[in-house]
């Protein structure tokens, strides 16, 4: 009878009349949340090619001063043999950061910002995920609630029915 009370006043407070308005809230609340959760994997996905973007950046940075030095040295097999795990790591560097389409090298700064951006967008919309959740979870109960309490007189009728045919 609590969960009856509730529920009604629940529907009350919410306008909904019918079970066609419950179900629309219902999937109005499922499409919320897939929306934000799809927006959430963008962003995560977003912030995990611009750390690849940084770390090759550094990386490049790091070693082109080494790279250079090899390109107009004389022996470059001498060179090479001495500096050929740095070269290595130079030159994919460089092919990741094509391939990422980060050529001209982006400044630090300027990802840095990129970055916190991302990470205040990550937390907002976690935020707004859980909301959602939480929001589709309370619709869903309802739902289930509602069809609870309309099947108990269908299935007590059964019942009662069974019981007077046994004695």
């Amino acid at each position: 009878m609590k969960r009856a009370a509730e529920t009604l006043n629940f529907l009350t407070e919410h306008g909904i009349g019918s079970m066609e308005d419950l179900s629309e809230r219902c999937d109005g609340a499922a499409a919320a949340t897939a929306r934000v959760k799809a927006d959430l994997r963008a962003t995560e996905k977003e912030m995990e090619r611009l750390t690849l973007t940084m770390k090759h950046a550094a990386t490049y940075r790091q070693l082109r001063p080494l790279y250079e030095e090899y390109r107009q040295s004389r022996d470059k097999e001498k060179f090479l043999r001495g500096h050929e795990g740095e070269i290595i790591l130079f030159e994919a560097a460089a092919r990741e950061l094509k391939r990422l389409d980060a050529v001209p090298l982006p400044a630090t700064k300027r990802l840095r910002a990129e970055m916190d951006e991302l990470t205040a967008k990550r937390t907002a919309l976690q935020s707004e995920y859980r909301k959602a959740q939480r929001e589709e979870k309370e619709y869903d109960t309802l739902r289930q609630n509602v069809e609870a309490l309309l099947e108990k007189p269908r299935e007590a009728e059964p019942h009662r029915q069974r019981s007077s045919e046994l004695e």
